[in-house]
């Protein structure tokens, strides 16, 4: 499976403290707005200083700045200083607050499935192996790298996101940030239902 999503096929739509881009969601005939899915991935621009996130409860998150920075305060629990590529994970359930003006990337996990984020930043003249047999999507945060997968070439540009179980190698004519995304699905995924999840947002 080797699924190639362009930057220009995405649609950013407003929430209370910027905008949201839905990038990726699984099952693919999952809603947001229901809560029924398992995984969700998508950008954020934070515009305002300083905002509260809605709960989402029995959603687990994690949040990566990709631009600016931010402070996130999960009231009774742990406070973290974020700046571009760090990231934090918590339970969308707690009460948090938002500070700093920045650009995130947003993977929520619910109904039994789990996943992270992980930075891969690549250097000019630089090749990455990823193994096959894992729910991967690739996010290119900044310049361009070229990925081949089953011998297809594949051009990433920013804010392209390849979506794959393929065994990749990533090659970087120039210096690159890309996020990858990794994921597991409820091990009855196929035949299991989406039950509702949470009732608000950020």
């Amino acid at each position: 499976m080797i699924q190639l999503y362009r930057k220009e096929h995405f649609t950013a739509a407003r929430w209370a403290g910027g905008t949201t881009t839905q990038l990726l969601i699984l099952p693919p005939d999952g809603s947001y707005a229901e809560r029924t899915f398992w995984v969700r991935l998508s950008t954020a621009t934070v515009e305002q200083a300083r905002s509260t996130f809605t709960p989402l409860p029995g959603i687990q998150r994690e949040l990566m700045v990709l631009a600016g920075s931010v402070v996130l305060e999960h009231r009774g629990h742990h406070t973290a200083a974020l700046r571009p590529y760090q990231s934090d994970r918590f339970d969308g359930g707690w009460e948090t607050v938002s500070e700093g003006v920045a650009t995130d990337l947003n993977l929520m996990c619910q109904n039994g499935a789990t996943g992270s984020l992980t930075h891969l930043p690549l250097t000019a003249g630089s090749e990455t192996e990823l193994g096959a047999g894992e729910q991967l999507a690739l996010y290119c945060a900044a310049g361009s790298c070229t990925a081949v997968c089953r011998g297809e070439l594949i051009e990433l540009r920013p804010g392209d996101l390849l979506y794959t179980d393929e065994a990749c190698l990533l090659r970087a004519a120039a210096d690159a940030d890309l996020v990858a995304a990794r994921f597991a699905l409820p091990a009855d995924a196929g035949q299991k239902r989406v039950h509702r999840g949470g009732d608000a947002h950020v």
